[in-house]
């Protein structure tokens, strides 16, 4: 006689969440998971937040502190179960449970009409090396002192002091140049005391450590063209006059500071430039 021998019956799969409550046990459960590790590094909270207030999570809809919890850096948020999937609308006519950190919630206040942001001036950096820089700058033409930059101010001191971070391979900083329209000569809107140290030390004009630049090894020479750097490039007929003087304020930073008479110089400029600019828009709007 043959005995059948029975197959192990497959375990049930685990029953979906229905209720409200099912749901709020099974998102606990996923997000003290996710947050093992991270409780400790979250910043206390600097907002208050008080169950039954309405408050922002992304697009969600219809966000309501439910309990906040772990001295506040954790909120328990119910939520409209609606939106849109592929294009389409839904609404499941329920509420689903959320946990959040506090910073991932916004206090719901009506938002007001700001206007900070600025327009991009597509100051996008391109990598190069020093030797293909200094190349750039012999064979285009750097135009040096337009009317917002500062004469040569460096000491003897700050210039060695740009080569010896040259030679231990450190960042010195980013270059941005206006390219014109006329000649395509390079306009120098920030790296200017850098670029003519940096000239000058390879024309011999200085020593490092008591030695020229003509002194130096071949292997130091490589290293120093080698040096990778980023610059960003403008073109002149893209950009308005108060952009490139807005942006020298933004970024020349660094070096030798920037007197307080020629940032007040510069910021008078810009402010001329930017009524210039303010005008030719007004009287361009009146020819449409």
């Amino acid at each position: 006689m043959t005995t059948k021998t029975r197959k192990p019956k497959a375990p049930k799969a685990p029953k979906a969440p229905e209720t409200y409550e099912d749901f709020r046990v099974h998102e606990w459960g996923s997000f003290q998971r996710d947050i093992r590790d991270q409780l400790a590094q979250v910043n206390p909270p600097n907002y208050d937040f008080k169950v039954g207030e309405k408050v922002r999570i992304g697009n969600l809809v219809d966000c309501t502190v439910e309990e906040v919890l772990m001295d506040g850096k954790v909120i328990h948020i119910s939520r409209s179960d609606v939106g849109q999937e592929y294009g389409k609308p839904f609404d499941n006519n329920r509420r689903l449970p959320l946990y959040r950190w506090w910073h991932d919630v916004e206090p719901l206040v009506t938002e007001e009409d700001t206007n900070f942001g600025r327009e991009s001036l597509q100051t996008s950096y391109l990598s190069t090396s020093l030797d293909s820089l200094v190349h750039m700058a012999y064979h285009r033409g750097f135009i040096t002192s337009p009317d917002y930059q500062r004469d040569y101010v460096w000491s003897l001191e700050d210039k060695q002091r740009l080569i010896h971070s040259i030679m231990d391979r450190t960042d010195i900083g980013k270059f941005v140049f206006l390219e014109r329209d006329e000649d395509y000569r390079l306009e120098v809107i920030d790296g200017k005391q850098r670029m003519n140290a940096i000239i000058e030390f390879m024309e011999g004009r200085f020593t490092f450590k008591g030695k020229t630049w003509f002194q130096f090894s071949r292997g130091d020479k490589h290293s120093f063209t080698d040096l990778g750097v980023q610059y960003a490039k403008l073109q002149a007929s893209r950009v308005k006059r108060s952009d490139v003087l807005w942006l020298f304020l933004s970024v020349n930073v660094g070096g030798v500071p920037q007197t307080e008479e020629h940032i007040a110089k510069a910021r008078k400029l810009y402010e001329e430039a930017l009524v210039e600019a303010m005008a030719h828009d007004v009287l361009e709007n009146t020819k449409c």
